[in-house]
């Protein structure tokens, strides 16, 4: 009972800091791209005759919050399809982790195609995106790839992730700025829900989503970038108003911004967006990589390359 899967990170193009499952908001939708490049691979077994859990990070045993998300999330797939106790998990990631680059996405979404082919389940794509939330709640856009909107709180759609536009359908290169900050805390999205303006955020969000993606159907990019950098400043208020005034972002990441704003004033089709860490993603067409690759690498960070993706899928090789 062996079985191996890779996804992509997911990057949040409209999304809101503070949302959780199980609550009422928000209600709307988010709007996520599947990356290419930045990849998770993770490899799972479950022994029918041993008890104990094993969990390999990047080659290491994991241990603290990592280790015990990934075993509560095998423990509930293990109670909900009666699978063996044991397990074995082993995952590699193509990126680094921890710096909001999508790896949660990615890792819970390789975690759960593995899994359910190693129990030989033969789930569904969108129920395997619902179950996939109880990992992290943008993992459901790593299993369905291209550009999707998910609905993560709790509605009549509960957990629902679709896709709306396929990576193929999506001219677009993207560069990830890898940044860390150890302003990044935890606390992030309860600071967020504490904020005067996450109501209002919340209500502003589904609509913003749609729009997005509505432009990026026309394929006016400039026009649902500038809604997609609206979306990290509101972002940032929410966290910056919140009991304890988070600073998140690290000079880097502000200024990884001013040499793209730079940019958009010479003409180069660019705009940023940012999940919930200190990173980066600069979208923009084929033909100015190399141009804005260069630009970041010479304020001291590190660029990865990245473009739209499929969602999550087996692989014959394993890493055990």
């Amino acid at each position: 009972m062996k079985a191996s899967a890779i996804a992509p990170a997911s990057q949040g193009l409209v999304n809101i800091h503070g949302f959780q499952k199980d609550s009422d908001n928000p209600r709307g939708g988010l709007l996520h791209c599947a990356l290419e490049g930045l990849m998770t691979k993770a490899t799972v077994e479950f022994h029918a005759r041993r008890t104990e859990c094993t969990v390999i990070i990047d080659g290491r045993p994991a241990a603290g919050n990592a280790r015990e998300r990934v075993v509560k999330f095998i423990r509930n797939l293990q109670r909900t399809f009666n699978l063996p106790s044991g397990f074995t998990l082993h995952s590699v990631n193509s990126f680094p982790a921890d710096c909001g680059l999508g790896s949660s996405a990615s890792a819970f979404a390789a975690t759960a195609l593995a899994a359910t082919a190693a129990a030989r389940l033969d789930l569904a794509e969108h129920r395997l995106a619902q179950i996939v939330r109880e990992g992290s709640l943008t993992a459901g856009s790593s299993i369905v790839g291209g550009i999707s909107i998910s609905f993560p709180g709790r509605c009549e759609r509960e957990g629902a992730t679709v896709r709306k536009l396929d990576p193929e359908k999506l001219p677009l290169q993207v560069i990830a700025a890898v940044i860390r900050s150890d302003r990044a805390s935890k606390s992030l999205h309860a600071e967020a829900r504490l904020s005067p303006f996450y109501i209002p955020m919340q209500q502003l969000c589904e609509k913003t989503a749609e729009e997005v993606l509505e432009l990026l159907q026309k394929g006016d990019w400039k026009a649902a970038g500038d809604l997609v950098e609206l979306n990290v400043a509101f972002n940032y208020a929410l966290i910056t108003t919140g009991p304890s005034r988070l600073q998140m972002w690290a000079a880097a990441t502000l200024a990884a911004m001013h040499v793209i704003k730079r940019l958009q004033s010479t003409g180069v089709p660019a705009f940023y967006a940012m999940n919930s860490g200190p990173s980066l993603f600069c979208y923009t067409e084929a033909g100015y990589t190399e141009l804005i690759k260069r630009e970041l690498a010479g304020i001291g960070v590190t660029v990865l390359p990245a473009v739209p993706s499929g969602g999550a899928t087996l692989i014959s090789s394993h890493l055990f």
